[in-house]
C-alpha cells in the first residue's frame, strides 16, 4: 500500500500536469503549444480510419486510479472533416485536451490534416506517420 507522502506527491503532480495544457478545444487551438500542417494523398475518411486505431492502439487510452485519457473521435461526412483527440481526465484538474488533430477534405483524394498540441511535444512526427499509414507506436526519427 503507498505510503500517505506517495499520495501526495502523486496528487501534486497530477496538479502541476493539470496545468500544462489547454482544457477546451477552443483553447487549443487559439494556444496550442505546437502546431503542424500538412496534407496526405488520400481521402478523409481514410485518414480519419488510419489515426484512431493507431492512436488508441498506442497508448491513448488507459486509466488510472484518479485519471484516465481517452481518444475521442469524431467523423463529418456532411461537411467533409473530422477531428481526433486526445483528452485527459483528472480529479484534481477536470478536463482537459493533450493534442487534437483536424482533419479536412481539400479534394477526394487529398486531405489537410493539422496537428495542435498542448501537452505531449513531438507527436505531430507520430500522428503524420499514422495519417500516412503507419501503425508503429514509436515516433519516426526527427529530420
Amino acid at each position: 500500500m503507498p505510503s500517505p507522502v506517495w499520495r501526495v506527491l502523486s496528487l501534486a503532480a497530477l496538479a502541476w500536469l493539470s496545468g500544462c495544457y489547454p482544457t477546451t478545444p477552443e483553447t487549443i487551438r487559439e494556444r496550442p503549444a505546437s502546431r503542424a500542417e500538412f496534407t496526405v494523398d488520400a481521402n478523409y475518411q481514410e485518414v480519419y480510419r488510419r489515426i484512431v486505431p493507431a492512436a488508441r492502439r498506442c497508448g491513448g487510452e488507459s486509466v488510472w486510479i484518479g485519471h484516465n485519457e481517452a481518444i475521442r473521435a469524431e467523423l463529418y461526412t456532411d461537411i467533409r472533416k473530422a477531428e481526433i483527440a486526445q483528452e485527459s481526465q483528472n480529479m484534481v484538474a477536470g478536463r482537459g485536451i493533450i493534442w487534437l488533430v483536424e482533419i479536412e477534405a481539400v479534394s477526394d483524394q487529398q486531405t489537410k490534416v493539422t496537428i495542435l498540441e498542448g501537452l505531449k511535444h513531438g507527436m505531430d512526427r507520430r500522428i503524420r506517420a499514422w495519417a500516412d499509414g503507419s501503425m508503429d507506436c514509436s515516433a519516426p526519427p526527427q529530420a
